[in-house]
């Protein structure tokens, strides 16, 4: 699994892969996919950039709201699992 860690944010990059991880593990779980697919899924549409490039908003809020962000992107570039 390869998760995307910058240096844009002022941020701990320990969070940010805990959450990347929450995440992914909740798509996995939700769609029943292997995490080897789910990390391929995340990947391919960049949706560990997209959590680092939010981390000023997400990590304020919960999961699930970020979850369903991610989820509506997905649904929106036509993500089909």
């Amino acid at each position: 699994m390869n998760v995307i860690v910058g240096e844009k944010h002022n941020m701990s990059i320990n969070q940010l892969l805990c959450m990347q991880i929450r995440i992914l593990t909740m798509f996995c779980d939700r769609h029943n996919i292997s995490i080897n697919k789910a990390s391929k899924i995340f990947e391919e549409n960049e949706i560990f950039s997209l959590i680092e490039y939010g981390w000023d908003g997400y990590h304020c809020g919960s999961d699930e709201i970020v979850y369903e962000d991610m989820e509506n992107i997905l649904k929106i570039k036509g993500v089909i699992v």
